[in-house]
């Protein structure tokens, strides 16, 4: 069964117990909202609940995410899985996602291409020793099984 890394967004507002145990890649949020700078909590959600607890009516700017931070976390998932999932739950996310993933997996290609390149190489390789072997061998074989003449 292939293993699958999945990539998801921060605002997932996933558990940071959750995200080590599944070896889960998230793509940061950019916000531009100052009121929460200097809000207690790890993630943006939990300062959001700060803000509601403290009686805030306050919004955030979001600007999407660049396809860069997508490419890098794909890159890096698929060096430890045999498949990625990525999980957007906004549109701008799906954006950045639609616009890294062309190049991510023509790097991929290009990977599994060198290596593919490279194992026919050497396989190339190991087979011309092998017949060389192989014919050396039977010039030996046929050399001392020759009839003697007596």
């Amino acid at each position: 069964m292939d293993s699958i890394g999945i990539i998801t967004e921060e605002t997932a507002d996933l558990l940071p117990e959750i995200v080590e145990e599944h070896q889960i890649a998230t793509v940061p949020v950019i916000l531009n909202w100052p009121e929460i700078e200097k809000l207690p909590g790890d993630n943006t959600f939990q300062k959001m609940r700060e803000l509601e607890s403290r009686g805030i009516k306050s919004f955030g700017k979001t600007s999407q995410p660049s396809p860069k931070d997508f490419l890098a976390k794909y890159l890096y998932q698929i060096e430890r899985f045999d498949k990625v999932l990525c999980i957007t739950l906004t549109d701008k996310g799906r954006e950045a996602l639609n616009r890294a993933m062309p190049v991510a997996k023509e790097i991929v290609d290009q990977v599994m291409l060198s290596i593919d390149e490279g194992a026919a190489a050497l396989l190339e390789k190991y087979l011309r020793t092998l017949r060389q072997n192989a014919n050396d061998g039977l010039g030996n074989v046929a050399k001392h099984s020759q009839p003697r003449r007596v």
